[in-house]
């Protein structure tokens, strides 16, 4: 195959037609003019080299029409962390992709052109057929991270119309995903405070009248025991007397929940709260997810109030009870530990469930992720709970992981997070 770019031996003499061809010059003459083409060309191959490393915020790829690669410009180099002398002739275009991104989109191009396309025929079969393709792909740098990058990769052929290459060029669009996350992530966050706005109103409405008739029972309850008290001792009396202590304790339950549910839905404000009081608040919501299988065993300090917002701190307690609970698949026991530092408050909490496997650990922070099946989890309360830690100048992070034995999530809060 011909190079697309100039060889010196192209300007060679060819000596044998030199009498036919030059006869009218001199042979200083023909010199001069061959070394002037060759100083033209040399400048010109100069200048597209400059060219193409001056584009240092894109990677310059062309290869071969096999796929090998024959030009990796400086902004490659920047970009993929690997010498033009590395891969120039060494590597092949698709060994700088993701393969399960190959074999997907290898997937797609099959269906549709009715015949198994892999390799590197997936990223060049479109630009044969329509002249370019544009799409996002992503990057494998040399030393094994990913970039997300926007790809044009062109068909390039010769005069009579034959492929001698092709040329790809990427553009890194890191930046770009991460402003795209974060304005989901700002419009889910939008959408909890009117979530939790809408629930605070409805939780004081729900409060105001439920304890409206609740006072009332207790009340009732409270003169029923007086009159019974007051009856001669008799089977019937303990009777009633023990039906009446369990519709207390009933209500007393009520008056639980209703304080929990409203406690639940703050505004969307910095305010004091008590950590230790806020776990108790939130296991008495998660009551009838654990009662009568997991034990909670609860091991607190003595912690200041500090300062939190909203309710981000009770939906992050929430959650991690909520995977601990859900993570025993029978019978158990959660240890709350919560410690006073010198600057932040921890909250240990520690489940005896089925633990995490290796596989799954790196990936339990990221949004979206779940193990839980669609209808059971959105894959966003540990991914919201980190950014939850983070907000309050603290972190998230798995302390202890036992396969088959349990795992332990510690949430770590500054007790200067509003100045953060």
């Amino acid at each position: 195959m011909k190079d697309f770019w100039y060889k010196q031996e192209d300007c060679r003499l060819d000596m044998r037609n030199f009498e036919k061809d030059y006869s009218v010059k001199s042979v200083r003459e023909i010199l001069s003019d061959l070394q002037k083409e060759k100083e033209r060309f040399r400048r010109s191959e100069t200048w597209r080299r400059h060219v193409l490393d001056a584009a240092t915020q894109f990677a310059i790829i062309a290869t071969s029409p096999e796929g090998v690669i024959t030009i990796f410009n400086s902004g490659a180099e920047k970009m993929l962390g690997y010498s033009a002398l590395e891969v120039i002739g060494k590597l092949r275009l698709e060994d700088l992709h993701v393969e399960d991104e190959l074999l997907s989109y290898g997937r797609e191009l099959s269906r549709e052109f009715g015949y198994e396309i892999r390799g590197f025929a997936v990223l060049t079969i479109k630009p044969q057929c329509e002249g370019y393709e544009e799409r996002e792909w992503t990057y494998v740098r040399k030393d094994g991270s990913h970039l997300p990058v926007n790809l044009i990769v062109t068909v390039v052929r010769s005069d009579a119309g034959e492929i001698i290459g092709f040329l790809s060029v990427a553009q890194d669009i890191s930046r770009r995903k991460k402003a795209e996350q974060r304005q989901i992530e700002l419009q889910e966050e939008l959408l909890r405070s009117e979530k939790q706005l809408t629930l605070g109103r409805l939780a004081a409405g729900m409060a105001h009248e439920i304890n409206n008739p609740a006072a009332a029972i207790k009340s009732d309850l409270s003169m029923l025991w007086k009159l019974v008290s007051a009856l001669p001792e008799s089977p019937q009396k303990q009777k009633m007397l023990n039906i009446i202590e369990r519709d207390r304790e009933a209500i007393s339950r009520i008056e639980s929940i209703v304080i929990a549910v409203k406690g639940a839905y703050r505004p969307e404000q910095w305010h004091f709260v008590d950590i230790n009081k806020e776990i108790d608040l939130q296991l008495t919501i998660l009551h009838r997810l654990y009662k009568g299988r997991i034990e909670i065993v609860k091991q607190y300090d003595n912690l200041p109030q500090i300062k939190v917002y909203g309710s981000e701190i009770g939906q992050a307690i929430l959650n991690l009870l909520t995977n601990a609970i859900e993570a025993i698949e029978d019978e158990g026991r959660i240890t709350i530990t919560t410690k006073n530092m010198l600057d932040k408050i921890t909250i240990d909490i520690a489940d005896t469930g089925t633990g995490i496997s290796e596989d799954i650990l790196p990936h339990i922070f990221e949004s979206f992720y779940t193990t839980k099946g669609k209808s059971k989890g959105t894959g966003l309360g540990l991914s919201m709970s980190a950014q939850i830690a983070r907000r309050h100048k603290g972190r998230l992070y798995i302390s202890k992981n036992i396969v088959g034995r349990g795992a332990t999530f510690t949430l770590e809060i500054s007790k200067d997070a509003e100045n953060g």
